[in-house]
């Protein structure tokens, strides 16, 4: 089992991991297993925070300003992982680096804070 799978708990929580990384995660972690415990909580604490959120409305223009700063955000060339072995190919698969951080929206609403209080569930 890779020792390295406790990181990916929070993206498996939110369901941010690509297929591959899903499936290493549910096929190398048996249940009961302390990692698999602690996505499992996670989960669960996600699901009860979406479940206690109103949706908003984005603020009117907001997509038309994110696209503009997209636009002008420069992009790196893919970066080249001679160890990626996913795909049969010869050549490597090509890994992005990860952007730089985008200016904060400033007139985005902040969401309220519900307290969860006697709604969290003892295990």
């Amino acid at each position: 089992m890779d020792d390295q799978l406790h990181l990916l708990t929070g993206a498996y929580a939110l369901n941010a991991v690509d297929d591959q990384e899903r499936s290493r995660f549910e096929h190398e972690l048996p249940f009961g297993h302390p990692t698999a415990e602690e996505a499992r909580q996670l989960s669960e604490t996600a699901a009860l925070l979406a479940a206690e959120t109103t949706p908003v409305a984005p603020p009117p223009g907001l997509r038309d300003r994110l696209l503009a700063q997209i636009a002008t955000m420069p992009q790196d060339e893919p970066v080249l992982d001679p160890r990626d072995d996913r795909t049969p190919s010869a050549s490597p698969t090509p890994v992005v680096a990860p952007p730089a951080a985008a200016p904060a929206v400033a007139d985005a609403p902040m969401a309220p804070v519900v307290p969860l209080g006697g709604r969290r569930r003892q295990a």
